[in-house]
């Protein structure tokens, strides 16, 4: 017997820094699939990519190889990317977005709350839906995991 997928849903209990580290596994997922492979370059610069020890990566090298795969795969020019919303970003990268929203608004309300009539930027932004299906529900936990 098949269930249907949209008869199950779950719970993940999750940490605050384990909450960081997906938004940011999502950010970069969703990031690739809109064009943007600048974001490996990105990585290598930040030094959040380690490489074999005696290992010093050529970032301009970095960099070109980035543009070249972007248009290759892509065959988009090194400025050029798509919208989150763009249907050639596909539905995947869309939830994973989705998802990432979910993730940084209600971390950036528990940890960070505003007074009254302070603004806080995107993270405190109402997540807005993109697939057409329900929004994910993230709830705060009454004691830490």
């Amino acid at each position: 017997m098949t269930i249907k997928r949209d008869a199950l849903s779950y719970n993940l209990k999750i940490s605050v820094d384990h909450g960081y580290l997906l938004i940011k596994a999502l950010d970069f997922y969703s990031r690739i699939f809109m064009g943007q492979l600048g974001e490996i370059e990105y990585l290598v610069r930040m030094e959040e990519l380690h490489p074999v020890e005696g290992h010093k990566p050529d970032l301009e090298k970095v960099k070109s190889l980035c543009d070249e795969l972007k248009a290759e795969i892509f065959g988009m020019p090194q400025n050029m990317s798509w919208g989150i919303r763009n249907t050639q970003v596909g539905v995947d990268a869309q939830r994973a977005y989705e998802i990432q929203q979910i993730l940084r608004h209600r971390l950036a309300h528990d940890l960070y709350p505003l007074k009254p009539g302070q603004w806080g930027g995107v993270i405190y932004d109402t997540p807005m839906g993109i697939t057409g299906n329900p929004m994910p529900e993230l709830q705060k936990l009454d004691a830490p995991i």
